[in-house]
C-alpha cells in the first residue's frame, strides 16, 4: 500500500485552489478531512512493488467530473478489450474491500470517496467534530509548506521526534491487536469464511 496524501493543512489547500480543480475534487481552504487528517488517498502496489493497474494515475483530475471522470468509483469503460476492462474493475473491488475490511478490524468506519477510488476518510459525523490544522499546529517536520528539511532526514535515519514515539506506539498496538483478531477469526479458520462485511 503506498499512502500518498494524508493531512493537508489550510495553507496547503490554499496552494491548490490556484490550480482551478473542481470543488468536488479539492475542497476548499479549511474545508473536508484532509485539513483534520482523517483521510488516506492510497494506491495498491503489487508484491514486486510495481502499481496496479486502477484505470487511472492516482490524483487524477478529470476536466469534466459531471460528464467524464474515469477515477471515479462509479466508472466502468476503461477500455473497449473487456479482459482489460474486467481486471481494472476487478482491482478497483479488490483494493476497497481490503482497505475496508481492515477498517473494519480497527473498528473504524470508512467511507470511500465517490469521484476518487483512491480516498478513503472517516465519517463527516467524525471530521466535522474537529477543527482544521493549520502549518503552526504541525511539528516541523510534518509541515508542507515551511518543511525542516534537518529533522525529515533525521527521521528518515530513525530518530524520530519525542512527540512522535507515543502515537506511533499507539498505532502499532492498534494494529497488532486487529490482526491478532484477523488471524484468529480468519487465517485459522475456513478460509471460504465470509460471514461477515466491512461497514
Amino acid at each position: 500500500l503506498k499512502v500518498n496524501d494524508c493531512l493537508r493543512p489550510v495553507e496547503a489547500q490554499e496552494k491548490m485552489t490556484e490550480y482551478g480543480f473542481h470543488p468536488s475534487l479539492v475542497s476548499l481552504p479549511g474545508q473536508g478531512p484532509h485539513p483534520r487528517g482523517m483521510v488516506a488517498d492510497a494506491e495498491p502496489l503489487g508484491e514486486d512493488g510495481y502499481f496496479i493497474d486502477m484505470g487511472t494515475d492516482f490524483d487524477h483530475f478529470s476536466q469534466n467530473v459531471e460528464q467524464d471522470n474515469p477515477a471515479a468509483r462509479n466508472y466502468t469503460q476503461f477500455s473497449k478489450d473487456t479482459s482489460e476492462n474486467n481486471t481494472i474493475l476487478k482491482n478497483r473491488q479488490d483494493f476497497e474491500f481490503a482497505y475496508r475490511s481492515a477498517a473494519y478490524f480497527l473498528n473504524k468506519s470508512i467511507v470511500p470517496m465517490p469521484e476518487e477510488w483512491w480516498d478513503f476518510r472517516e465519517e463527516e459525523s467524525t471530521w466535522k467534530k474537529y477543527d482544521p490544522l493549520y502549518e503552526a499546529d504541525l511539528l516541523p517536520c510534518q509541515r508542507l509548506i515551511d518543511i525542516d528539511i534537518a529533522e525529515i532526514e533525521k527521521i528518515a535515519d530513525g530518530e524520530y521526534p519525542d512527540e512522535m514515539w507515543q502515537t506511533m506506539l499507539d498505532v502499532d498496538t492498534q494494529v497488532t491487536k486487529a490482526f491478532n483478531t484477523f488471524k484468529r477469526t480468519h487465517l485459522n479458520s475456513n478460509p471460504s469464511n465470509n460471514d461477515w462485511s466491512p461497514n
